[in-house]
């Protein structure tokens, strides 16, 4: 990753199941990486769905989150979270960084 990449929060890569929906469109997919601001989702089959759309997911033993799709990336979105309970969002950073071994991946 580029050097000037400036986001918000350190990302974690994680590969996890998670079931959702965009715009009441159910779908599983997987979290490729996350961190206390967004996720990348990918591997939802079929589910259509477009920037700014509103997604809710569910990721099983941490918590339930929702936000916006930000951009399509390949075979998935980037999810940019709605302003949650803090608590929520430390405990996703927490799966993530114990599932990375506590190395961003970038960020």
């Amino acid at each position: 990753m580029a050097d000037d990449d400036q986001r918000s929060a350190p990302r974690y890569a994680i590969d996890a199941p998670v079931k959702g929906s965009v715009d009441s469109e159910p779908f599983e997919g997987r979290l490729k990486d996350v961190s206390a601001t967004g996720a990348a989702v990918v591997g939802m089959g079929d589910v259509g769905y477009d920037n700014f759309q509103f997604v809710s997911l569910h990721m099983e033993g941490i918590g339930n989150f929702s936000g916006q799709i930000q951009r399509k990336i390949p075979d998935g979105f980037a999810l940019q979270f709605s302003e949650e309970d803090e608590e929520e969002k430390r405990k996703l950073e927490e799966a993530a960084r114990a599932a990375m071994g506590s190395r961003p991946i970038y960020g």
